[in-house]
């Protein structure tokens, strides 16, 4: 009984973790959030199958994608392949050294990456998995999440890009 109650504290500290990395794999709230529940009632239903050698954390996010993955068969199979498109808070620390535009340009970039490629940029740049682990969770090769973080932080370069260009027009020439 102490162990599941171990498991159970354990679990919940990484409740903040399951729902970033949920967010990166679907842009719908509603679906992120049920992934989450899924996960965590999963988790809860097989608690003694988790080896405490491992990472608990490695050990939920293949658990999420895993039912992820499921659940885009599921639909796939049904015909249905709606997926809405809420976007990520417009919220920023006023202290922080970028401002709202920025902000607002690289979220909407990493939003509308493909999921494959926003949840590898997760585990790698935002989460500071290794190739290695992140290619574990998402059942890739290493190779694959290199290549994969590498685009999306290339698109989300070119959107920034994009918005300096943007500003530089509209701040006129330099003197």
């Amino acid at each position: 009984m102490r162990l599941e109650q171990d498991f159970r504290r354990e679990l919940a500290e990484h409740m903040p973790h399951l729902s970033v990395f949920a967010r990166s794999l679907t842009r719908d709230r509603t679906e992120w959030e049920d992934l989450v529940h899924d996960t965590m009632e999963r988790a809860l239903n097989n608690w003694e199958k988790y080896d405490p050698e491992r990472s608990m954390r490695t050990w939920l996010f293949t658990v999420m994608r895993n039912i992820h993955v499921g659940n885009m068969r599921s639909r796939a199979s049904k015909g249905d392949y709606v997926q809405n498109s809420d976007t990520l808070p417009d919220v920023v620390d006023d202290a922080q050294s970028f401002d709202r535009e920025t902000y607002r340009t690289a979220a909407k970039a990493i939003e509308m990456l493909p999921s494959e490629q926003r949840s590898a940029l997760y585990l790698v740049g935002f989460d500071g998995r290794s190739y290695k682990e992140a290619g574990e969770i998402l059942g890739v090769a290493e190779g694959t999440v290199k290549s994969r973080v590498s685009r999306a932080r290339e698109t989300v370069a070119e959107a920034l890009a994009g918005l300096n260009g943007m500003n530089r027009q509209k701040e006129g020439p330099s003197p």
